[in-house]
């Protein structure tokens, strides 16, 4: 929608959350508003969904543009090979699933 959007600020807020113990933020191809806001993340409780939690702290915290339109729950991030987010990954990731 033409609004630049900080993936590392939206993760720095989700991740102040507690809910998470890993996260990663991604555009990803949107028919209507060019990109959207993807949220991939490592819940720090495997036995419960932090979802509705992120989504209540994110308009409280976040603008309209930097809030996620989807969270992605998975295990663990794909990494490169030296142990960094493998965020291309992570986009094929949510673009195929």
């Amino acid at each position: 929608m033409g609004v630049r959007i900080s993936p590392d600020e939206v993760e720095q807020l989700i991740r102040s959350t507690g809910t998470v113990i890993d996260v990663a933020v991604v555009g990803v191809p949107h028919e209507l508003l060019g990109e959207q806001v993807v949220a991939v993340i490592v819940a720090a409780d495997a036995a419960s969904d932090p979802v509705r939690t992120l989504k209540q702290f994110a308009r409280s915290a976040m603008s309209k543009h930097m809030q996620p339109r989807e969270y992605r729950i998975v295990d663990a991030l794909p990494l490169t090979p030296n142990g960094k987010t493998d965020f291309a990954a992570v986009r094929t990731l949510v673009t195929t699933a």
